[in-house]
């Protein structure tokens, strides 16, 4: 015989819940646009843009650290600028030699770069402080205008698999 399963439709409070939590979503997404906007109509400066972009970037993906690194003036490693979640450390932290690093790699292809355990990439400098926040995986995100390579984002999780839960 055929089943026919039958599911009664959420609950009045589990309904409002949903669409309040879609509903901040949204109202996140629109206040990131119209900062946006803010941002391009005055003198638009580089530290305007990553500080943008560091803070945007943590509500809108639920990072845990957000930090924004550019290439320095030698153009052989990257410098931090700005650093948004898991404290003020990140700030203060030496340059990132580009040689043979996954940000060499990633600014070299051009697209986004998932490490999946941090503590495990040979490639991660700061171990120790990576465990004193629980940060688990990051996704390197380079920064990319036309044929020029400016940095990279990296945005930290304290999730094994963030990226299923990034809207």
């Amino acid at each position: 015989p055929a089943y026919v399963r039958v599911t009664t439709p959420p609950g009045p409070a589990l309904l409002a819940k949903g669409v309040y939590v879609e509903l901040g979503r949204r109202g996140r997404q629109l206040e990131s646009i119209l900062a946006m906007i803010d941002l391009l109509q005055g003198d638009v400066t580089v530290d305007a843009v990553t500080s943008y972009l560091a803070s945007h970037l943590a509500v809108m993906t639920n990072a845990r650290l957000v930090l924004v690194s550019l290439i320095t003036e030698t153009g052989d490693a990257l410098k931090i600028t700005q650093a948004v979640g898991a404290g003020t450390e990140w700030q203060i932290l030496p340059n990132i030699p580009l040689k043979d690093s996954i940000f060499e790699e990633c600014l070299h292809r051009g697209a986004p770069h998932r490490v999946h355990d941090i503590s495990a990439s040979p490639g991660f400098r700061w171990r120790r402080l990576a465990r004193k926040h629980d940060l688990r995986a990051a996704l390197l995100l380079p920064l990319i205008v036309g044929q020029h390579r400016y940095g990279v984002v990296t945005l930290y999780f304290t999730d094994d698999h963030p990226y299923r839960s990034m809207h």
